[in-house]
């Protein structure tokens, strides 16, 4: 599935290239990427359990995951946000969240540069109201 905000494509990443899109997006912190949003996701989705995630690339260099399984989720946040975001935007809103965490672990550039690729294509998403109010 292709979608598209005015200047920018995402594209899902197919699975024989999952591993490499990640290092590639992420170099030797794709570990902590992954573990940190999935992490972000059991604290925020009482109803997460755990399971497979889809991989997106961005045609500006930016990634996100998406988790499978259900078309929304319930988010509760320690911000006091609660409200239902699409499997797409609880996936951005915490792809979001682990590259803050991992760069404020980290202090690694390509973190900051990842969190302005991820945040250009999110200004775009119809939920991105929600997906802001989840991360503030």
């Amino acid at each position: 599935m292709t979608t598209s905000s005015p200047n920018l494509t995402t594209r899902q990443v197919p699975e024989h290239r999952r591993m490499s899109a990640v290092f590639r997006a992420f170099g030797r912190l794709a570990v902590s990427i992954e573990q940190d949003a999935q992490a972000v996701m059991r604290e925020s989705c009482a109803s997460y359990s755990g399971g497979l995630w889809n991989y997106h690339e961005l045609s500006n260099g930016g990634f996100y995951m998406t988790p499978t399984g259900e078309d929304s989720f319930q988010v509760s946040r320690s911000n006091y946000f609660e409200g239902e975001l699409s499997a797409e935007a609880v996936g951005i809103m915490v792809s979001l969240a682990a590259i803050m965490i991992c760069w404020g672990r980290y202090e690694v550039k390509l973190m900051g540069l990842r969190y302005e690729n991820l945040i250009d294509f999110a200004r775009d998403h119809a939920e991105w109201p929600l997906i802001r109010a989840a991360l503030d």
